[in-house]
């Protein structure tokens, strides 16, 4: 079995750690693959790449929890990893947590820790219903307000044109997410959050409650997106944390 398309990156060598990252909603894994620069050596970053964005662009995005969380198990057992850990931003949080799930079920290594970003605990979740069904003009001006699309892509009307797509498929996915109960396990559980983000707010303290493991939160200067604006300081989190 391969891990094929879905995962993007230097392959690790023997040794090392797999540091699989998880994007948000709309978001590209290549952005993920300047991490590895500030990383140690020992940390090898493995970007998840899903249908419809990045090489993979003219493929249906996929808008179901059930065959995307199969397939992104699938392709982390793919590779074998001898040690490797899950890291995701907002809607990637969710994946990477219900990745780590499917992984429990099936019976597969589990992530040393599950570092989850900028993302409301599943049970205390309050998405935007509709937001994926909004005509284009009123879309793009929600998402101009969460400031995670730079000014010059949101008003580039045929750019727009071919990632709206995707951006649909991933709010869609936020909105139908179904919290199932809490697995019985011990699996460490980072919480990284924005201290001016309106989106999350408080509810990041709930992650505490998907594990019988340790579980820790770190806060960072900024809004949703604090994962761009102090990129440094949370890339040396997520270092201190693996290691």
């Amino acid at each position: 079995m391969s891990a094929g398309p879905w995962i993007v990156g230097r392959p690790p060598p023997a040794g090392r750690l797999s540091l699989y990252c998880f994007p948000y909603a709309g978001g590209n894994p290549v952005a993920f693959l300047p991490w590895q620069e500030r990383l140690p050596a020992w940390i090898r970053v493995r970007a998840l790449q899903l249908p419809g964005r990045a090489q993979r662009l003219a493929e249906a995005p996929m808008h179901e929890w059930p065959p995307l969380i199969q397939a992104l198990a699938d392709a982390v057992a793919a590779e074998r990893a001898p040690a490797f850990a899950f890291f995701g931003h907002s809607l990637g949080a969710l994946m990477a947590f219900e990745t780590a799930r499917a992984c429990a079920a099936r019976g597969l290594p589990l992530p040393e820790r599950l570092i989850v970003s900028g993302c409301a605990a599943p049970s205390l979740r309050e998405p935007e219903i509709g937001l994926h069904q909004l005509p284009e003009p009123a879309l793009i001006a929600r998402l101009r307000q969460y400031q995670g699309t730079p000014d010059a892509v949101l008003a580039n009307a045929e750019l727009m044109r071919v990632l709206l797509p995707t951006i649909r498929a991933d709010l869609r996915l936020s909105e139908d997410y179904v919290r199932a109960p809490t697995p019985s396990w011990h699996l460490p559980i980072d919480a990284l959050y924005g201290r001016g983000d309106e989106l999350v707010g408080e509810r990041m303290s709930g992650w505490s409650e998907e594990t019988q493991g340790d579980a820790s939160m770190h806060g960072f200067d900024g809004g949703h997106f604090f994962l761009e604006s102090r990129r440094d300081e949370v890339i040396a989190t997520v270092a201190r944390l693996l290691a």
